[in-house]
């Protein structure tokens, strides 16, 4: 009979403790719910991160995911005409690259020649925790860091530059997406014609000694 009144007390107790855990993860205050997510640092420092950590409250981790979809959008090419380099324009000084904060779909970044536009896609982080698909926040923010890269440029006989525009969307500091725009800069048809004519004229005054 002792034996028996032993046996149901320790299942009430197992069944107590499952009881008390459930609660304990779901409590309402959600503190040791995933809430948050943040890119962990790939083998190679600049390369994207490809794994996320699933954070909770005081930095917990919870799991780690892959995620390789993140998306930047932008035209396939970009060409401008002038005799300038290419510049970002930006109202605070920086040494090249200029950081947005990922706020809204569409971003528009400025230059010295046109706005660029571009979206985004599969930005959202979700979570399936307890059966519940939970959406978490990035830990340090969306962020978007955009530099020249320049390949070729040329001052003679008129000018040119060619390269990319690179766009790094990034958790906190490390870049989860890393999209290169390509770009070319040309002389205007003005420029163009006004060195055809100078060459023109050059020409024509070496043959006039010849002439006489």
């Amino acid at each position: 009979m002792k034996k028996m009144v032993f046996i149901i007390s320790l299942i009430g107790l197992v069944l107590s403790f499952s009881s008390c855990d459930d609660s304990f993860s779901m409590d309402e205050e959600k503190s040791f719910m995933p809430i948050m997510y943040e890119a962990k640092t790939p083998e190679v420092l600049g390369t994207e991160a490809t794994t996320l950590l699933i954070k909770g409250i005081g930095d917990l981790v919870f799991d780690e995911i892959e995620k390789t979809d993140w998306k930047i959008i932008t035209k396939y090419h970009v060409e401008f005409r002038g005799s300038r380099p290419l510049e970002l324009v930006d109202d605070e000084d920086h040494d090249g690259d200029v950081i947005y904060t990922v706020k809204d779909a569409l971003s528009s970044i400025p230059t010295n020649y046109e706005e660029l536009l571009l979206t985004y896609d599969k930005l959202k982080v979700t979570y399936n925790y307890l059966g519940s698909e939970t959406v978490l926040q990035p830990d340090g923010g969306l962020k978007l860091i955009v530099s020249i890269e320049e390949l070729k440029k040329e001052e003679e006989p008129f000018f040119m530059q060619s390269g990319n525009i690179v766009f790094r969307l990034c958790v906190g500091a490390l870049p989860v997406k890393i999209h290169k725009l390509p770009f070319g800069i040309f002389a205007t048809d003005e420029e163009i014609d006004k060195w055809i004519k100078e060459q023109e004229e050059a020409a024509k005054k070496e043959e006039e000694p010849n002439n006489q």
